[in-house]
C-alpha cells in the first residue's frame, strides 16, 4: 500500500470543500442574499484556515522508517 502524505490530503479535502461552497454560491447566487453569499465566503476562508492548520499539525507528526 502506498504512503500518502496527511498534508497532500489535507489540501485536496480542502479543495474540494471550497469547490463545493463556490457551487453552491454559483447555483444558487441569484436567490441569496448579499448577507447569505458574504455568510458563504467567510464559512469558505474559515474552512481554508482550518484545512491549512491541520495539514500544518499533520507534517509535524513523526514518520514510521519505511521498512
Amino acid at each position: 500500500m502506498a504512503n500518502f502524505d496527511p498534508a497532500l490530503l489535507g489540501y485536496l479535502a480542502l479543495f474540494i470543500l471550497l469547490a463545493a461552497s463556490f457551487a453552491v454560491l454559483a447555483m444558487f447566487a441569484g436567490q441569496m442574499s448579499w448577507t447569505g453569499i458574504a455568510i458563504l465566503i467567510v464559512q469558505a476562508i474559515v474552512v481554508l484556515e482550518l484545512a491549512l492548520f491541520e495539514a500544518k499539525g499533520a507534517a509535524a507528526l513523526p514518520r514510521a522508517a519505511a521498512a
